[in-house]
């Protein structure tokens, strides 16, 4: 097949067209569904306590109700 810079151009421009389109039809479906499969369909009790274990430059979150922080960390809890 015989291309000019031309055609090539516009294959190229007609290509990345195609692609934002599709793109874009992709995230308005799925920002418009009724009923996400993803959604939880029944509320979940959570029964951790979650707490920060913040050293210098880290953060590591843990079950406060199960672990401790290391000497040299600061402990950081929610307030209730």
């Amino acid at each position: 097949m015989f291309e000019t810079p031309h055609l090539r151009r516009a294959m190229t421009s007609v290509l990345v067209a195609v692609a934002l389109l599709s793109g874009a039809i992709l995230l308005l479906g799925d920002r418009f569904e009724t009923s996400p499969k993803y959604a939880l369909t029944r509320p979940v009790r959570i029964d951790v306590h979650i707490a920060a274990c913040v050293a210098e430059e880290s953060m590591r979150l843990i079950d406060s109700a199960e672990e401790r922080c290391h000497p040299g960390e600061l402990t950081l809890v929610p307030l209730r």
